[in-house]
């Protein structure tokens, strides 16, 4: 029996619609958790299963606080929570749930934050529609304790990614343009087991995001829709970490944190040891070699920077030409130069 066209459309939605995963790392988040729990449930598009990870040790107030979720609310998707003895870290506790998940597309999501009902759907529905990307990232509201949006609102991240294509995302992550946030990744569960090893010199979002843009294979969504909630306890707030679209704020916290030299040391270690690690993952041989290149360059003039920065200014006002053409390349062009001279 032939079939109609309404059913032929209907069998293929069926087929690019995937089962869609969202793990939560969860510490001591008793507070707002429930609030997140309950934006997860009242998704446009829920998801088919919540992991959650829960790293707050002998302390139960947050396993409590799901399970009066789980009795108070009954969500239409299945929940697992496990309970990390030791505790495993950010990194661990989202490597560790990401391995146990089922879906096709995997969502990370942090204990206190507030998703807007569209935001599964969104996401997960750019990623169908383009199986070439591997990975897609949105954007944030930053709001208060309260969920109110706060006034300052630094939009530049967002700004930025709308006028790239995804061959340029890579060079913009060497240069900070873009940072990203993991609480608005959206990722196919069948590339976490192809991706470098997550280490401690980058949380877990930079080396998802920034190796999906070495490869050509990662997407930004330049929509907000998440509520990410600032309060005193962020894990990513502070001299270890970002706000989400807010990069200027972002860099002025780390240069105010660390003296001048040490900066540019620590990302010069980061970048190393991101080429390291990518260098012996099955993704390495699907990244373009322009953006090796582009990685090899900025390590290169990441060096001489740190070098130059340690001569005295007489010194320093020769600029090297490798070092000249870095600024260009990977600094915020005359502002470095004159911050270098400046000793900055």
């Amino acid at each position: 029996m032939t079939e109609s066209p309404a059913e032929v459309r209907s069998r293929e939605r069926e087929r690019t619609v995937n089962k869609v995963s969202v793990i939560l790392a969860a510490c001591r988040g008793e507070k707002y958790i429930g609030e997140q729990l309950e934006s997860l449930r009242l998704q446009t598009r829920p998801p088919d299963e919540l992991l959650i990870g829960d790293d707050s040790g002998p302390n139960d107030a947050t396993f409590q606080a799901v399970r009066h979720w789980l009795r108070t609310c009954e969500p239409p998707f299945e929940v697992r929570i496990f309970r990390n003895t030791p505790p495993l870290g950010v990194n661990g506790n989202f490597r560790s749930l990401g391995e146990k998940a089922s879906g096709d597309i995997v969502f990370f999501c942090d204990q206190d934050d507030y998703w807007l009902p569209e935001k599964i759907a969104r996401l997960a529905a750019l990623l169908e529609s383009r199986p070439e990307a591997e990975a897609v990232c949105g954007f944030s509201f930053l709001a208060g304790g309260d969920l109110k949006p706060l006034e300052d609102q630094d939009d530049s991240e967002l700004r930025a990614v709308r006028k790239m294509s995804p061959d340029k995302l890579f060079r913009a992550f060497l240069r900070n343009t873009v940072v990203g946030n993991g609480h608005n990744i959206a990722i196919r569960k069948k590339v976490l087991d192809r991706l470098p090893a997550w280490d401690g010199l980058f949380l877990y979002d930079a080396w998802l995001l920034r190796s999906c843009a070495a490869a050509e294979k990662l997407l930004f969504l330049p929509e907000q829709l998440t509520l990410h909630r600032i309060h005193e306890a962020n894990m990513t707030i502070g001299q270890q970490g970002n706000t989400g679209g807010r990069l200027r704020p972002r860099l002025r916290e780390l240069l105010r944190a660390q003296p001048s030299v040490d900066e540019f040391q620590h990302l010069l270690d980061q970048w190393e040891l991101f080429r390291k690690n990518l260098r012996g993952s099955p993704l390495n041989e699907e990244t373009p070699a322009h953006n090796a290149r582009l990685l090899d360059e900025c390590i290169s003039y990441l060096q001489i920077r740190i070098t130059h920065r340690r001569r005295s200014l007489p010194a320093r006002l020769w600029i090297p030409p490798a070092l000249f053409k870095g600024y260009f390349r990977f600094g915020n062009r005359f502002r470095s130069i004159v911050r270098d001279l400046a000793g900055l």
